[in-house]
């Protein structure tokens, strides 16, 4: 005997429907919106343009505490970067090339800018066990006599170089007296307000640099 076939569910009724789409489309298009602005705030703004070795970070990096002593004798924390930009290179005396070739390209940069009191050149060293302030005298000054020698105790210059993400070391298979350093060779733009505001990761042109530091300065700290 044939069997009957099962009845099919009847069609939902024309009104029905007509309110069951919106009500499926609105949690897709409330996650699509949701997700087009998450992803609009993760995006930074692009950074400044201002040559193509130089670094203008999205977001400045505000420095941590430390205390050094510069070679006049005198302190020389975080407040000395308050209300000023501040060029700063991390090396040492007894550095055969590199370190007096941007001391170099510092003087070259200040002759394009000028004596500018907001302005100053910093020369941080890594290397204390050697760099005493009374060898800083003698060899920033050669370079300029408004540059500014730093150095400190290990743990200090650490708390100033791991912010900055500055890396330093006695060189593998160096031991002896004239040991070399390990240092990177960025320098490092310290804005008005204490912090990191860009990198110039090839520090050999005076004119570059000084072109690129009056467009940051001219945009102004970075928010």
């Amino acid at each position: 005997m044939p069997t009957e076939a099962p009845e099919s569910a009847a069609p939902a009724p024309p009104t029905a429907l007509r309110w069951l789409a919106p009500l499926l489309v609105l949690p897709v298009l409330g996650f699509a919106v949701w997700f087009a602005v998450a992803m609009l705030r993760a995006v930074p703004p692009p950074a400044l343009e201002v040559g193509p070795d130089v670094t203008v970070l999205r977001a400045p990096l505000p420095l941590s505490e430390f205390t050094l002593g510069d070679h006049h004798g005198e302190p020389f924390d975080g407040a000395r970067f308050d209300g000023r930009w501040s060029f700063v290179f991390f090396g040492y005396t007894f550095c055969p090339d590199v370190c007096p070739m941007t001391l170099s390209t510092f003087r070259g940069v200040r002759e394009r800018l000028g004596d500018d009191a907001e302005l100053q050149y910093v020369f941080v060293s890594i290397d204390p066990e050697r760099d005493t302030l009374e060898r800083l005298a003698e060899f920033v000054p050669y370079f300029h006599p408004e540059f500014v020698g730093v150095t400190g105790n290990h743990d200090e210059l650490v708390n100033l170089t791991r912010t900055l993400g500055v890396y330093h070391q006695k060189a593998d298979g160096e031991s002896g007296p004239d040991y070399l350093m390990d240092h990177t060779i960025s320098v490092m733009l310290i804005d008005p307000e204490r912090r990191m505001s860009a990198i110039f990761s090839k520090p050999d042109d005076p004119d570059a640099i000084a072109d690129a530091f009056r467009k940051i300065r001219e945009q102004g700290t970075m928010p």
